[in-house]
């Protein structure tokens, strides 16, 4: 004997729209936006910076969505927490830290060590531009700074090469052409 099955009623899933959101979510929303805006970056450090304009790009987003009237009110609470959160992790650049003056000793011969390149992430604001930060040329001498990276000391001469081994072929090249021309 096989069991029969007999089929339940279907349900059918409701939905149910989100609800709007509020005129103080609306609000809010534009005032965190505009306050967000006003924050100087460049005192913060990128990370925490391109946090915040990631945050304020989202935020602006959903703005955008509510004047068409196709945000809900959760949307806006995300987006409003972003912004909130974004703007009170933000992290101040550390100020560089004076260091003390000696007298140079005269039998020691200072070295200068190439400055590390500043690694740049991929992430780049878009809304405000980002200053990059460079470390001041420390002279080796009072008066004489470090020679800058891309001096043309070296070309030049490898330059000065090249022009004198063309001339040396351009002779070379004249007194073979007389020869066959005999």
């Amino acid at each position: 004997v096989e069991p029969t099955v007999t089929p339940g009623p279907t349900v059918e899933p409701t939905t149910t729209p989100d609800p709007a959101p509020s005129e103080e979510q609306k609000a809010e929303l534009a005032e965190i936006i505009d306050k967000a805006e006003k924050v100087d970056l460049s005192i913060y450090t990128f990370e925490s910076a391109a946090r915040l304009e990631q945050a304020l790009q989202e935020a602006e987003q959903i703005q955008k969505k509510l004047d068409d009237g196709k945000a809900t009110a959760e949307e806006c609470e995300r987006a409003i927490k972003a912004v909130s959160d974004a703007m009170a992790a933000l992290v101040k650049k550390q100020e560089p830290t004076a260091v003390p003056t000696t007298t140079p000793d005269p039998t020691v011969i200072p070295t200068v060590t190439p400055a590390q390149p500043t690694v740049k992430p991929t992430v780049q604001p878009t809304t405000k531009p980002v200053v990059p930060t460079t470390k001041p040329v420390q002279p080796v001498k009072p008066g004489r700074p470090v020679v800058p990276t891309g001096d043309m000391t070296n070309v030049m001469s490898y330059a000065g090469l090249m022009l004198a081994a063309a001339s040396m072929a351009g002779v070379a090249f004249g007194k073979k052409r007389n020869r066959k021309n005999k």
